[in-house]
């Protein structure tokens, strides 16, 4: 991205961090004090990532991924913003994030029969409430997880809850506080 990308991009990220677009904020106030005073202090360096920044090039990188990542935070019921990837807006208007919950799942050859995944009620109630903004994103980890290398995307579940049909299936979490479904791959 060029530096109005990148403007845009922390625009984009900071409106939904203070505000809270909608009734669920994304993400807590007391993160986002914190978050405020280091944007402001760094917010320049980050748009312009200017050469002689590497003195505080792994100060830049902490402060942007803890303006994208709220899994830590106990509550969002997602696990970071993402304005820029697959879901967000292509057009030249601002980035439009959205909440991604991370979930992993073995690889199709270590579970042929399908992927059982869970939400927990927050994040079911998250997703259901803002379905356009809210993506399931599955992760393959092999068994062997040490090697890295091997971890791959698997795919994005725009609106989980109605694409999974996962309102059917409430029944099953409300005694135990999370939603499990099985992902099956196709024929």
């Amino acid at each position: 991205l060029d530096t109005g990308g990148r403007a845009k991009v922390l625009d984009a990220i900071e409106a939904h961090r203070q505000d809270g677009p909608g009734d669920v904020p994304w993400g807590t106030a007391v993160a986002w004090k914190n978050l405020k005073r280091r944007l402001a202090e760094h917010r320049d360096a980050l748009v312009s990532c200017p050469d002689d920044a590497r003195g505080t090039s792994g100060k830049l990188a902490k402060l942007f991924k803890d303006l994208i990542e709220v899994a830590n935070e106990r509550g969002p019921g997602f696990d970071v913003l993402d304005p820029f990837g697959v879901w967000g807006d292509s057009n030249d208007g601002p980035p439009s994030p959205r909440r991604v919950e991370i979930k992993a799942i073995l690889p199709l050859d270590e579970s042929p029969n399908g992927h059982r995944v869970i939400l927990s009620t927050n994040e079911f109630h998250r997703a259901r409430q803002h379905p356009e903004s809210y993506v399931l994103r599955l992760i393959c980890v092999p068994h062997d997880y040490q090697d890295v290398g091997s971890v791959r995307w698997a795919c994005d579940v725009p609106d989980p809850v109605g694409t999974l049909h996962l309102d059917e299936k409430i029944v099953l979490g409300v005694r135990s506080g999370v939603l499990p479904f099985v992902l099956r791959p196709k024929a």
